[in-house]
């Protein structure tokens, strides 16, 4: 596994994608602070930003703006694992697995690992260019509770890395290109829960246990706790947890049955 993922990182440094991609990401985050700055003029909601007068913001709202707002890691680090593992079965370098008893396990668990680095890699730049764009653009940074941000860290780790890991568990039941990023894109940004949401409220009206556990899942902990800088109770870290653990469960599944001779 060590091997597989020394590859991986190797990939990842010396690939020029990786860097544009990062670059893009950058570019998204300083590009959300300059609209929170535009909103900022014209809201006094203390919930979006602690007060529009002196453009101040609290670090949690910055934070949260940063991560879980606009593109968010979650979105972001799916999309480029899609890309990124695709390219295996792209060039057929994948097939290489198979020279080692135990490879395609070690390949699902090297894959895992490096989805883990690359979410923490982006929450890393996402946060230094928050840091830098909101001062940048005139903003009061205030109330600096580092517990507090440790916890919404977590959470976003969390989520993130779970979307990401379904991302990458689509990416090995296919092996295309298309369909593993566009596939990424509307799971990482919680289209397809919304409408199970919709679906479930309705078909199961009666069994409201579903429809809560549905509302209060990984969209929803991103759409409205997160991206405010909040964080949501116990119930919200497990549910992330338990889908972190189902989607490698997943990915070492479909590493070890999977046809990859052709």
């Amino acid at each position: 596994m060590l091997s597989m993922l020394r590859s991986n990182l190797y990939r990842l440094i010396k690939t020029r994608s990786t860097w544009a991609f990062l670059f893009l990401y950058a570019l998204t985050v300083y590009l959300g602070a300059s609209f929170v700055l535009f909103v900022a003029s014209n809201t006094t909601d203390s919930s979006y930003i602690a007060s529009s007068s002196s453009l101040s913001i609290t670090a949690a709202q910055m934070y949260g703006k940063a991560l879980a707002s606009t593109v968010t890691v979650p979105i972001a680090a799916s999309v480029f694992l899609a890309n990124f593992f695709c390219a295996d079965f792209k060039t057929k370098a994948v097939k290489n697995v198979l020279q080692a008893k135990g490879g395609r396990t070690s390949y699902a668990l090297a894959a895992v690992v490096t989805t883990c680095i690359v979410v923490v890699a982006a929450m890393v730049a996402a946060i230094a260019v928050a840091e830098i764009a909101y001062r940048t653009l005139g903003f009061a940074i205030t109330d600096y509770d580092f517990a507090g941000l440790a916890l919404l860290a977590c959470q976003v780790l969390l989520v993130s890395v779970a979307y990401a890991c379904i991302a990458v568990f689509l990416t090995f039941v296919s092996g295309d290109e298309t369909f593993s990023v566009m596939a990424a894109l509307l799971v990482s940004s919680g289209l397809i829960e919304s409408f199970l949401s919709m679906v479930f409220s309705n078909v199961f009206s009666g069994f409201p246990p579903l429809r809560d556990c549905l509302d209060g899942y990984l969209a929803a902990q991103v759409a409205v706790q997160l991206s405010s800088g909040a964080v949501s109770d116990a119930g919200g870290f497990v549910a992330a947890g338990v889908t972190c653990v189902v989607a490698v469960g997943l990915c070492v599944f479909v590493m070890r049955k999977r046809e990859l001779a052709k």
